[in-house]
C-alpha cells in the first residue's frame, strides 16, 4: 500500500504509476491525471510555451530522429543484429528477397518497406531477408510443414484441371487441329 503524496488517501500500489518519477514522490493515478491536465490547459493559454512543451515531449518520446537510429535500435533490440550486419545480408542477396529473389514490393504509409529478418521463433536464430509476403507464407507454414505439401498439392491440381479445361476450350474452337 502508498499513500499518494497530494490527495493522501492509501491506495494499492497497482493505484500508482510504474514510472520511476512515481517512486520518488508517489501520486496516485487520478491526482496524477488531474495535474496533467491541469498543466496543459495552463500551457494552451500561453500559445508559445505550450508549442515547446509538445515539442519536448515529442523529442523525448522518440528513440532517434533519424530514421537510421530508429532502425539501429529495432534490428539490435529485435534481432541481436547491426546495421551493417543487416547491410552485408542484404548485399549478399542482392537487395532481393530469399526465396522469391524479388526485392521488397509491399508499401506501408507511402513508402517501400525494408526485406524483414526472418528468424526462427524456436532457436531465435537470424537466417535471410525475406519481403513481406514470403515473411508471413515462412511464418504461417513453420508451424506446420504438412500445409505446405498439401498447399502445393492443391495448386497443381487446379493447374492440371484448368490446363484440361483450356484444351477442351481450344478443340471447341480449333477442332482437332490442336
Amino acid at each position: 500500500m502508498k499513500t499518494c503524496r497530494v490527495c493522501k488517501v492509501v491506495n494499492p500500489e497497482c493505484g500508482f504509476s510504474n514510472s520511476e518519477l512515481s517512486l520518488n514522490s508517489p501520486q496516485c493515478r487520478e491526482c496524477k491525471a488531474d495535474y496533467h491536465k491541469r498543466k496543459i490547459s495552463d500551457l494552451k493559454t500561453k500559445p508559445d510555451k505550450y508549442k515547446n512543451f509538445c515539442q519536448k515531449r515529442r523529442d523525448s518520446s522518440r528513440v532517434s530522429k533519424s530514421k537510421t537510429g530508429h532502425q539501429k535500435y529495432n534490428l539490435s533490440f529485435s534481432f541481436g543484429m547491426t546495421v551493417e550486419e543487416y547491410n552485408s545480408k542484404l548485399a549478399a542477396q542482392n537487395g532481393a528477397c530469399a526465396i522469391c529473389k524479388k526485392p521488397e514490393r509491399m508499401v506501408m504509409r507511402g513508402k517501400l518497406l525494408k526485406l524483414a529478418v526472418d528468424h526462427s521463433h524456436a532457436t531465435g536464430r537470424n537466417r535471410s531477408l525475406l519481403c513481406s509476403a514470403c515473411n508471413r507464407f515462412v511464418g504461417v507454414l513453420e508451424k506446420d510443414a504438412d500445409l505446405l505439401a498439401a498447399a502445393i498439392s492443391y495448386l497443381r491440381s487446379h493447374e492440371e484441371q484448368e490446363a484440361k479445361e483450356a484444351e477442351e476450350i481450344a478443340k471447341e474452337i480449333f477442332g482437332d487441329e490442336v
